[in-house]
């Protein structure tokens, strides 16, 4: 996105990598001769190099094989196109609205590389959306309201005063006291998005599901849990235990053995995981993706920094 000519090639990524390992406190002793050889002597110091830069060419090749497998998968809403021989990938023109949903994700999903400072607009508007896609999976009738500290309508103030107004909507028992809790706590607790089903009365046992969203793309494993309940029902008790969701905007798809998978399969937890693809797709198929794309503005600035 901000290269100068839009586009990144095979040749740019290995630079990059040879540069970057050049840099690397580590890099020394990665090219140092094998035991048995005089670290003066050139040839294995050589040798060894030439096996780190094979190393670094294997591993721009796997990448864009990945990214040739990312643009059959996604289709039309992949925003970049490799060239016939896949040496190259261009940014294309993305005015449409699935195209600009990708380009929000995968900025959301690259925080590192955005200011700290700057970071809350895209994390907040990741929320927005992941709400909306939220209430198209809820069957008709369900109650879905964002819980999070900030844009939340129905549950405001500090944290216990909106986990108890929780636990009045689901029917459940708050299990702690407001004095268990910081005054200055206004936290989310862990929630992001709640829903319920009122069933047409007022008893107990009526279907609920909690959400969390996250853009951390090192510990979503751990993050996929915040809203289950296991981590919630030691404080929060209801008739029957909740379904559990977790949005990310990082792509956890990959293929193996030429059939569609999970990306680090076995960091998965028992939560419903709706990533980049799941988001999109179900973003066309509710035909929200316009409602979805809330960060035009910050792609377009994105899009406008150049490095030649």
């Amino acid at each position: 996105m901000v290269a100068e000519d839009r586009k990144f090639s095979r040749g740019d990524l290995l630079e990059i990598l040879e540069e970057t390992a050049d840099m690397s406190p580590d890099h020394h002793d990665e090219i140092d001769d094998d035991e048995g050889f005089d670290s003066g002597v050139e040839e294995p110091i050589l040798a060894q190099a030439d096996k780190i830069r094979d190393k670094h060419e294997m591993r721009v090749a796997d990448l864009f094989r990945n990214l040739s497998f990312r643009g059959k998968l996604f289709g039309d809403a992949y925003p970049f196109q490799l060239n016939s021989d896949s040496q190259e990938l261009r940014l294309l023109d993305f005015d449409e609205p699935a195209r600009l949903l990708y380009l929000q994700l995968l900025i959301s999903s690259s925080l590192r590389l955005v200011p700290k400072s700057r970071r809350h607009e895209l994390t907040e508007r990741f929320e927005i959306l992941s709400t909306r896609i939220f209430e198209c999976l809820m069957p008709q009738g369900w109650q879905v309201h964002r819980f999070g500290a900030k844009g939340a309508v129905r549950y405001k103030g500090r944290l216990f005063d909106r986990l108890k107004k929780l636990a009045s909507d689901i029917r459940g028992q708050l299990l702690v006291e407001s004095t268990d809790f910081k005054a200055t706590n206004a936290g989310d607790g862990g929630l992001d998005i709640v829903a319920w089903h009122p069933l047409g009365d007022a008893r107990i046992g009526i279907p609920i599901a909690l959400a969390q969203c996250g853009c951390t793309a090192e510990e979503w494993s751990l993050k996929s849990l915040e809203a289950s309940p296991s981590a919630l029902g030691a404080n929060l008790n209801t008739h029957h235990p909740w379904a559990t969701y977790y949005f990310m905007p990082q792509d956890l798809v990959a293929q193996s053995g030429g059939e569609v998978n999970w990306q680090r399969r076995t960091h998965l937890t028992k939560s419903i995981v709706l990533d980049r693809i799941r988001l999109i797709k179900l973003a066309d198929e509710y035909g929200v993706a316009n409602e979805c794309v809330n960060a035009q503005d910050l792609i377009i600035e994105a899009s406008q920094l150049r490095h030649g």
